[in-house]
């Protein structure tokens, strides 16, 4: 986050030296534009990406309580529900992963304290 704010910070600093200086450098100039542009995307992205692990957090728990009353009876719908937990399990580890690598800045950190599903 520190650096998001140090890049706005100083393409904010790079548009009022190019208005200042006439705009002589066009590279200089496009920069500043484009740094800003990504700063904003950031911004915009890590509540975003927040809001979506906390709505599969919420899915999987779901999921959880179904299969628990479903695994009560016997039935044909059991094989469905199976192949559902390999998927919510293989998406649960794939968000549980990137939390763990430099992208864990954008996904919240109770997504570790969730349990596969059984």
């Amino acid at each position: 986050m520190l650096i998001l704010i140090l890049l706005g910070i100083a393409s904010v600093g790079l548009i009022v030296w190019e208005v200042r200086d006439g705009m002589d450098n066009l590279g200089i100039f496009m920069g500043s534009i484009i740094i800003p542009l990504a700063f904003v995307i950031a911004l915009i992205s890590i509540p975003l990406q927040s809001q979506s692990t906390f709505v599969q957090i919420r899915g999987i728990e779901a999921v959880r309580e179904t299969i628990e009353r479903a695994r009560e009876v016997e039935t044909i719908e059991n094989t469905a529900l199976q192949l559902k937990i390999l998927e919510l399990n293989q998406e649960l580890a794939e968000s549980q992963y990137y939390n763990s690598t430099i992208w864990g800045f954008w996904i919240p950190d109770e997504i570790d304290d969730v349990e596969p599903i059984k």
